[in-house]
């Protein structure tokens, strides 16, 4: 989500608006009215009467006779939270920021509809079946009857905007599938193009020593084409197909993805499983998450965990008998096809002409007409996402009988046993998650799901030509096929958006998470199971809170005694300075906290390394756009690295080695941060580089008031189990910036009492500045700190007062 929101330009509009908001008072008004606080609801749309509690953070609990009931009252209660983000989510997942912001979004909603979110939502529906539109429906009723009756009073940003929210519908609410599943997915496409950026420059077999695929059927495909193969291909690409396919849409951030895993109970103090659970995501203000305790009285129903702006029920958490996380797949679900087109037919399959098809859409625009587009689609998919040839396919819109993310939630949240969650987790189809499972019988284990497509040809790795004869999807990889694993002998399941299905079957995906926070979570737990040290809740949190960067052993222990050796003075080096960093670094401890000076210098000098091993084989940008996944092949090259022909820099006379060119890459480590920081090496603490913002869509834009939450120092990097990632860029304008780590933390010791649950939300429950739990848990999140969750309603009782009660009128 957070990847939609950079595409929003700056809005001299806001400025424009807020001024006039000052003068009249009407920041303090549109404060006023966002922090909405009332003890009674009555509504014509309930069959019994609703209670609400809170807890010291905001956080909800819910309690009706009903489902329907209760959800209901989720969607009045978020309303009452997070009404803005409401709006914004579904002006993304519409197309319509045009109609909130104005026409400098028009680009950004051209885009958006073209991607077709709610075109799949709306299709969507009509798979579902009718018990569970039916809770949808209650709770976007819920929703609607907070907007209907709040339009005098509403937040900050519409006052600002001068525009009010619009009701809701069930398609809208299964949009959010689409919205989160872009920001998911997409990287896929932006890897087909670097892949065949890396092919064009180095060819087929040389780009697997940059990026290897572990399936060695699209492995031999890829190592098998050459340059003459790619320019085939190329004569119906643009010359840049990567700019030209997203523009500003490119996703260049370093995303950090998430980390999960269940511990079985032999090798727990208490003799239970336990989850643990913290998904990365750009964070933002308010989160993403939504934290809600459900419960239906009579004891059918109660679940408690985290939910998405939109969405009933409960995404990742745990019921009264079992709790369940999740991480991103990786999964390869999207592909692009060229086609040989002219200006009303496109060629397939060789030697049939078929035409082109069109809808057409209003998009409504602030102050001005509605803007009419014509939306283009070949038997692949949608054309021209942005200003190129290309047709996508996306498993969100083919339309696949398992795609029922609503149906999959029911299931799950009412689940009992591992068999339950296996078959919950069949529809839970688009996006492609890692979810690890126990329950309170003591089962434990892991589930891969998300649609796989079978193609005809190229794995999906590359492009495709579309015109030419048998290229195409065939289905999906039936679900009793993928990943399903139950009590491991091993004693644990751990994902961190590594690769996890090594049978290599069939291909899932090209390029997975860096290794390093799989293999640091792999290593902790083995060692303790090892050493017969039992854990507990405690034991976890320790480990989410981890910061030790094994990236340190693969990229710096090897070159570090032959840079203490190196003559600096023929790079023009600033020797002492130098000196002092390599001091810093051998005896660093390897943690990346807030105040490790040799923190800074590593992280800095790691990208420079990558930088200079490839650049001039790759090019400038290429080589910063492969620089994240690009580490994993330069610590195989320093495993063994003389003579290592990558290190040998094109166009000098001299033969360089490993340390020449660790040596370039430290050089311009101490020459950026001196310059751009301090000369005083004592000044690169890592938390003055490496600072975190929960950023608003208005960031700082409104005068006298930040809607940001931040900056602040943050231990972490990408690479560690407390991970922190940002942008990164080209290593003359780095920037270390942290715009995404975890967006939740849960740990749940599953056994029947549910006494030993703790999480942690940021950077707060509401979504208005005036609430004061509008960023209560910032500070918790920063330092790792929990909260004790509440489950038994006897305890919600005793502990959390009554916020309000909902009566059927």
């Amino acid at each position: 989500m957070t990847n939609l929101i950079k595409v929003i330009s700056k809005w001299t509009l806001v400025v424009f608006l807020a001024l006039i908001m000052i003068l009249s008072g009407g920041i303090y008004l549109g404060l006023n009215n966002s922090y909405d606080t009332f003890g009674q609801v009555s509504s014509t749309h309930l069959t019994n009467s609703v209670t609400v509690y809170r807890d010291k953070l905001g956080i909800p609990t819910i309690v009706g006779k009903t489902l329907k009931d209760v959800v209901y009252a989720q969607g009045y209660e978020f309303a009452r939270d997070r009404l803005w983000q409401l709006e914004f989510y579904r002006s993304v997942a519409n197309g319509e920021l045009s109609r909130i912001i104005g026409p400098s979004q028009l680009s950004a909603d051209i885009f958006l509809r073209k991607l077709g979110i709610k075109r799949a939502a709306i299709a969507t529906e009509q798979r579902l079946p009718s018990n569970v539109t039916d809770l949808v429906a209650s709770y976007v009723q819920g929703l609607n009857d907070y907007i209907t009756s709040h339009k005098n009073s509403l937040p900050l940003e519409f006052q600002v905007l001068g525009v009010g929210p619009k009701l809701w519908t069930v398609a809208d609410s299964l949009a959010v599938q689409g919205v989160m599943s872009y920001d998911l997915a997409f990287g896929g496409l932006q890897s087909e193009l670097r892949r065949l950026d890396m092919i064009k420059a180095v060819g087929g077999a040389k780009s697997l020593d940059i990026i290897p695929i572990t399936y060695r059927p699209a492995s031999n495909y890829v190592g098998n084409l050459t340059k003459q193969d790619v320019s085939k291909l190329k004569a119906l690409l643009p010359n840049n197909p990567l700019s030209a396919l997203f523009g500003s849409f490119d996703r260049t951030s370093i995303g950090v993805g998430s980390n999960d895993w269940v511990v079985g109970g032999a090798h727990t103090v208490s003799g239970n499983p336990i989850v643990s659970n913290d998904m990365h995501l750009g964070l933002a203000a308010p989160g993403i998450w939504y934290q809600v305790n459900l419960i239906v009285s009579d004891g059918s129903f109660q679940v408690q965990g985290f939910s998405l702006p939109g969405g009933p029920f409960v995404v990742a958490g745990h019921n009264k008998n079992i709790a369940w996380g999740f991480t991103n797949t990786g999964l390869d679900a999207i592909d692009l096809f060229a086609l040989n087109q002219n200006s009303t037919h496109y060629l397939m399959n060789g030697n049939t002409w078929k035409k082109f098809t069109y809808i057409d859409e209003k998009i409504p625009v602030k102050g001005q007409n509605p803007y009419d587009l014509k939306i283009k689609f070949s038997h692949f998919g949608v054309m021209n996402l942005t200003r190129n040839g290309y047709a996508v396919k996306w498993t969100l819109n083919v339309g696949y009988q398992r795609d029922q993310i609503f149906r999959s939630l029911v299931l799950l949240n009412q689940a009992k046993t591992a068999a339950d969650i296996h078959n919950a987790l069949y529809y839970f189809a688009v996006p492609g998650q890692n979810v690890v499972f126990a329950t309170t019988s003591g089962d434990f284990g892991y589930q891969f799901t998300g649609l796989i497509p079978k193609r005809t040809m190229g794995f999906g790795v590359l492009p495709q030509n579309g015109s030419a004869p048998g290229i195409d999807w065939n289905g999906s990889i039936p679900y009793d096929q993928q990943l399903y694993v139950l009590n491991p002998s091993k004693g644990f399941f751990a994902t961190a958006n590594q690769e996890i299905d090594t049978r290599h079957l069939f291909y899932i995906a090209e390029t997975y998470a860096v290794k390093y926070r799989g293999e640091r979570i792999n290593q902790f737990l083995s060692a303790k199971i090892s050493a017969n040290e039992k854990m507990t809740p405690a034991t976890m949190k320790q480990l989410q809170a981890d910061i030790y960067s094994l990236a340190v052993d693969d990229i710096l222990t090897p070159v570090l005694s032959g840079l203490e050796k190196y003559d600096f003075t023929k790079l023009n080096a600033n020797v002492p300075l130098i000196q002092k960093a390599l001091g810093y670094l051998k005896t660093w401890d390897k943690k990346m906290y807030v105040k490790s000076i040799a923190a800074s210098i590593f992280v800095t000098f790691r990208i420079n390394f990558v930088h200079y091993t490839f650049v001039d084989k790759l090019g400038y940008n290429l080589t910063r756009d492969v620089n994240y996944k690009a580490h994993e092949a330069l610590a195989t090259f320093l495993k063994n690295p003389t003579n290592n022909p990558w290190f040998d820099i094109n166009g000098t006379s001299k033969k360089e080695t490993y340390i020449d060119v660790a040596a370039l890459a430290l050089n311009h480590t101490i020459s950026f941060l001196s310059k751009k920081y301090s000369s005083n090496i004592d000044l690169w603490a890592w938390g003055q580089l490496h600072k975190v913002t929960f950023a608003h869509v208005f960031g700082n834009r409104v005068p006298f008031i930040s809607m940001n939450v931040g900056p602040a120092p943050s231990n972490g990097t990408t690479f560690t189990v407390n991970a922190g990632g940002g942008r990164g860029g080209d290593i003359n304008n780095l920037d270390f910036s942290q715009t995404h780590g975890p967006s939740e933390r849960a740990i749940y010791e599953v056994e029947p009492t549910w006494s030993n649950v703790y999480g942690l939300l940021p950077p707060g429950e509401s979504g208005n500045q005036l609430s004061p739990h509008y960023a209560d848990s910032f500070r918790n999140w920063l330092d790792v700190h929990y909260t004790k969750w509440v489950f038994n309603l006897d305890e919600v009782k005793a502990q959390q007062p009554i916020s309000v009660v909902y009566r059927r009128v």
